[in-house]
């Protein structure tokens, strides 16, 4: 079974809806940990999932934060938006 990489991208939206930072990164690294558990008899996939966290690592973090009292303190660049929450021109 190869890891979907817009697997990660669906987490990440799920997880930009949470509005506590507790939460949020509960439910984050739980969607993670069930993915790596699904792919765990499949090293090669493993290591996809591995090297898919730490390229869209920013993106996470910018879910795991959006609308806690923890935005503010990462570069708003990572915060998951929606198309309708895109500032104009963007």
């Amino acid at each position: 079974m190869a890891f979907n990489f817009g697997r990660l991208l669906s987490i990440v939206k799920a997880v930009a809806k949470t509005t506590v930072f507790e939460s949020a990164a509960d439910l984050a690294l739980k969607r993670v940990g069930e993915e790596i558990t699904k792919h765990a008899d499949h090293p090669e996939e493993i290591k996809k999932i591995g090297a898919e966290l730490i390229r869209g690592a920013p993106e996470l973090v910018g879910a795991i934060v959006k609308g806690t009292e923890a935005e503010p303190l990462v570069d708003p660049a990572t915060i998951h938006r929606t198309p309708e929450e895109q500032p104009r021109g963007a």
